[in-house]
């Protein structure tokens, strides 16, 4: 062996050894997160597959109208919850850390006066409009589901909130729990329902109520013992304050995002009729595992994300986000994979038979899915960096073009069309939000992003 050879091997021994190195903390990190990511799973899909099996029971006991109606429904339901995400839940993720730090059962108590007040203002709105429903010909189907959205709002946005606080205190686990708690009490009314062979929108929403008012007192009892106020706490008018100068951009979004993924709802039962939207939202109800799994990632390192961001500044977000990326964008890959040959049995073997002639657009709708993961990364992304306003002119103009866009396709090819408008706008959408974070990354190599604070030193 030459003197060269001796020196090119150690060179290359130890250029390996500094990856090795490089490579140890990863899988550190990897090793401690990992439970987290399991927990904060088995929580979503407990929650999510009661609501499956809730759904299912009713489709299949009440075929596509009654499912139309409740899916309906809750569509509307979800345009509330947004609401509600935008101003209480999203900001209390990112803020506790400077609001209320180590604090956060003080912090809660301000959420949830807050939480009883929007709450109270949506049952007398929404209740209103329930007694007076056949004077604007909202009668059947329809009129049972919009009783059960006025019952159920308060409680699951109740649980909602409760699940995130548990997050907050980086404790998946104890969400773990009360989603044992909702997921066991709606198996329970699924049974007494059939039982007694009696299952309508109304009843299904009603169980679900229950079960959230069961799973947000077992997920409470941790804040049973408040501690006294210090004088630096923040007051209530303070809280909302600061929640409102956070979640107002993701307010005015609201409609944007609900319109990105529940419009085709409305629109198609319009154009189409309840039948119609049941056998479209059975073809949603196959891709709902992995949405699930894509809310309780985002639910995961948010905070995580959030907390970097504050301590590192906007750089340090970058591996962070990355990863996400690509890891949820794999997932849903292989989940779409999955679906492109199993649609057939997988669709006839959970809502029968009554809904196989929906079938065929099942590999179609379900690219929607691979977008969903660049959007549920580059919307951590915002949040983490306290910009949610930036991904607001994207979602408006993407909005105001797939509106007329998928009323004139479902009016021209009827489900085929908002099989085929679903995915397009939702993947332009990803990549015109993952082109947009890029550009907040160069920008912040130079400045810092207006209007969000000045990162700690560390």
């Amino acid at each position: 062996m030459t003197p060269v050879t001796a020196v090119q091997e150690d060179q290359a021994r130890g250029a390996a050894a500094r990856n090795m190195a490089a490579l140890i903390p990863e899988m550190e990190r990897l090793w401690r997160w990992a439970p987290r990511g399991v927990l904060a799973l088995l929580d979503q899909g407990l929650v999510s597959g009661a609501n499956f099996l809730l759904g299912v029971s009713l489709a299949r006991s009440g075929g596509p109208e009654s499912y139309g109606a409740y899916m309906i429904m809750f569509a509307a339901f979800l345009l509330i919850a947004n609401i509600h995400q935008a101003i209480l839940i999203e900001p209390a993720t990112v803020l506790a850390f400077s609001l209320f730090p180590g604090r956060n059962d003080r912090y809660l108590r301000a959420v949830l006066i807050m939480h009883a007040i929007f709450t109270v203002g949506f049952v007398i709105m929404a209740g209103s409009f329930w007694m007076t429903a056949s004077r604007f010909h909202i009668t059947g189907a329809l009129a049972n589901a919009l009783g059960g959205l006025v019952i159920v709002t308060p409680c699951v946005l109740l649980f909602w909130l409760s699940r995130s606080f548990a997050y907050l205190d980086f404790s998946p686990g104890r969400a773990v729990i009360g989603s044992s708690a909702y997921c066991a009490a709606v198996v329970i009314g699924i049974v007494i329902s059939y039982v007694r062979g009696h299952n309508t929108p109304l009843t299904a929403f009603s169980w679900t109520a229950a079960a959230a008012v069961i799973a947000s007192a077992v997920l409470l009892r941790h804040y049973r013992r408040m501690r006294p106020p210090t004088e630096s706490e923040p007051g209530l008018r303070t809280v909302w304050s600061r929640h409102w100068r956070f979640g107002r951009w993701g307010l005015s979004s609201v409609g944007l995002n609900w319109a990105q993924t529940n419009s085709i709802s409305m629109i198609s039962g319009s154009l189409l009729g309840l039948r119609a939207t049941g056998g479209l939202n059975s073809l949603v109800g196959l891709l709902q595992p992995m949405i699930q799994v894509l809310i309780s990632a985002s639910r995961v390192v948010l905070p995580r994300v959030a907390q970097i961001y504050t301590l590192k500044g906007l750089q340090a977000t970058r591996r962070p986000i990355v990863r996400v990326g690509i890891t949820l964008f794999l997932l849903t890959s292989g989940y779409w994979l999955l679906l492109a040959v199993a649609h057939r049995p997988l669709l006839r073997f959970i809502y029968g038979a009554k809904f196989m002639p929906y079938a065929y657009l099942v590999p179609i709708i379900s690219l929607h899915l691979v977008a969903c993961s660049i959007m549920a990364a580059c919307d951590v992304a915002f949040n983490a960096m306290q910009s949610p306003q930036s991904s607001f002119p994207i979602k408006m103009t993407i909005v105001a073009i797939m509106i007329p866009a998928n009323t004139f396709l479902i009016w021209r090819f009827g489900l085929l069309g908002a099989a085929i408008g679903v995915p397009a706008f939702s993947t332009a959408s990803g990549i015109w939000m993952a082109a947009k974070v890029r550009q907040l990354w160069r920008r912040g190599e130079k400045s810092v992003l207006p209007g969000a604070p000045a990162p700690a030193v560390v």
